[in-house]
C-alpha cells in the first residue's frame, strides 16, 4: 500500500474537496451540506495510511511525506472541520490524522493551524437555532482543542527562548521577528482561548475529572523545531 502512497493521498483529497454539495435538512431545521460515505470513507483510508506510517517512525514519514502533501493534507484537515460542522466522525478523524503527523511539522503549519484557529474563534461561535435560541457551533469542540495545544506549544517555545537569551546577549532579526510572531499568538490566546480554557476545566473540575491543561501536549502536537534538530 505505501508504493502507491502519494497516489492514494491526493485522490483522498480530491474526493475531500470534492464539488458534491448535495443538502438536507436537520433536526434544527436548517439546510447542511452532507458529508456522503465517500468522503467518510477517504478519511478513514488516510487515517489507516498514517497509522501504519507512524508505525515506520519519523524518518519514514518525512521521506513519504513531502512538504506539498503534508501541507495539502493540513488544510484540507482543517477545510473538513470548518465546511462540515455537524459530521463528528470526520472531525474525530481529521484530529487522528493531524496527530499522527505531528513530528514532522514545521513552523509554516504551525502557522496554517493558528490562521484558521484565529478565523474561527473571531467570527461567530454561535449556532442559531429557528427559535432564536443559539448554542456553541458544532465545529468548536475540535477547534478550541487545537488552539489550547498550539497554546501550549507557543508557550514552551516562548520559554525556551527566553532560556536561550539569557545565554546570548545579542538577537538576530529572525529571532525578533519570530518572538514577535509568538508574542501576538499567546496575547491572542490570553484574549480568546484562555477564557474558553477556564470554563472547560471549570466543568470538568464539576465532573470529577482532570482539567485540560494537565492533559494538552502530553501526546498531541509537539514543538515542531524538535524535528529538525
Amino acid at each position: 500500500m505505501l508504493e502507491h502512497f502519494v497516489d492514494i493521498c491526493y485522490n483522498c483529497i480530491l474526493i475531500l474537496r470534492g464539488g458534491d454539495a448535495s443538502t438536507y435538512v436537520n433536526q434544527s431545521t436548517r439546510p447542511v451540506r452532507k458529508t456522503g460515505m465517500n468522503r467518510i470513507r477517504a478519511m478513514e483510508q488516510l487515517r489507516i495510511l498514517f497509522t501504519v506510517l507512524s508505525k515506520r517512525g519519523p524518518m519514514q514519514m518525512r521521506a513519504a511525506l513531502n512538504d506539498t502533501l503534508r501541507k495539502k493534507m493540513i488544510e484540507t484537515m482543517l477545510y473538513m472541520m470548518r465546511t462540515f460542522q455537524f459530521c463528528s466522525i470526520s472531525h474525530q478523524q481529521a484530529l487522528l490524522i493531524l496527530n499522527l503527523v505531528r513530528e514532522v511539522f514545521d513552523e509554516e503549519d504551525l502557522e496554517t493551524m493558528k490562521n484558521f484557529v484565529m478565523t474561527e474563534l473571531e467570527s461567530d461561535t454561535e449556532f442559531h437555532y429557528p427559535s432564536g435560541k443559539t448554542t456553541s457551533r458544532m465545529n468548536m469542540g475540535q477547534i478550541t482543542k487545537i488552539a489550547f495545544e498550539l497554546k501550549y506549544i507557543t508557550q514552551k517555545q516562548l520559554d525556551e527562548m527566553d532560556s536561550s537569551d539569557e545565554d546570548e546577549e545579542k538577537q538576530d532579526q529572525e529571532s525578533i521577528e519570530k518572538r514577535s510572531k509568538l508574542q501576538g499568538w499567546f496575547h491572542f490566546c490570553e484574549e480568546k482561548v484562555t477564557s474558553i480554557e477556564k470554563t472547560w476545566n471549570r466543568k470538568l473540575e464539576n465532573a470529577g475529572q482532570e482539567p485540560v491543561s494537565h492533559n494538552i501536549g502530553n501526546e498531541k502536537f509537539e514543538e515542531a523545531d524538535e524535528n529538525h534538530e
